[in-house]
C-alpha cells in the first residue's frame, strides 16, 4: 500500500518485485 512504499522508499513490493528485491540482497 502507499503507508507502506513511503516506508520502503516506494520500491516494488508486489511478491514478484520482493522476489527480485530479495534476490538484490542476498
Amino acid at each position: 500500500g502507499k503507508i507502506v512504499e513511503k516506508f520502503l522508499g516506494g520500491h516494488d513490493w508486489t511478491a514478484p518485485g520482493i522476489r527480485k528485491k530479495i534476490d538484490e540482497l542476498l
